[in-house]
């Protein structure tokens, strides 16, 4: 829901950072998988053709989400959006991390995608908090959110996977 502009006198700290860690997440758990597929497919016996389809199938369901959850956060608020989005992420993680079936997989990695599409949200957010003079500079800070996480989530599956331990040593990056 967009703020009352007369409540516009600024997002406290706190809040901003709560946004930009919500942001950061979101891009580092996607990144951080992405070097994981190729092996993680092989485990679960998918051929070449399918481990290629888990790449894209995350941002297929980000693309129904954006839509989904940015309509939904006008009519319900932002907050609770951001609240149940992010819970539900964190299950989907979850549920990937444990999941012994290719299909599955695909499926778990749409839906991770759908709850994780929630960055239109997060702009949304300190759009409707942030007098006019701050909103760039703070919607800058969600593109650096955005890199962090992108920059950081690669190097920390490729560091926390084990390979050679079969679909148990993907568990810690995915969890992660």
């Amino acid at each position: 829901m967009p703020a009352d502009p007369a409540q516009r006198s600024g997002l406290p700290i706190g809040a901003l950072l709560l946004i930009l860690a919500i942001v950061f997440i979101n891009f580092a758990s996607f990144s951080l998988i992405i070097p994981l597929l190729p092996f993680y497919g092989r485990e679960l016996g998918a051929s070449p053709e399918q481990v290629t389809m888990l790449f894209p199938a995350y941002s297929l369901g980000g693309v129904f989400g954006e839509v989904h959850w940015g309509r939904l956060s006008d009519r319900l608020g932002r907050r609770r959006i951001l609240i149940l989005t992010t819970a539900c992420a964190a299950l989907s993680y979850v549920a990937f991390a444990f999941v012994a079936d290719y299909w599955l997989a695909l499926g778990i990695r749409i839906l991770s995608g759908f709850f994780g599409g929630t960055m239109g949200v997060c702009a949304s957010y300190v759009a409707d908090v942030r007098r006019p003079e701050e909103r760039a500079r703070s919607m800058s800070l969600l593109g650096v959110g955005i890199n962090l996480g992108f920059a950081i989530g690669p190097a920390l599956g490729g560091l926390l996977a084990a390979p050679d331990a079969g679909l148990a040593g993907f568990r810690l990056p995915i969890l992660c």
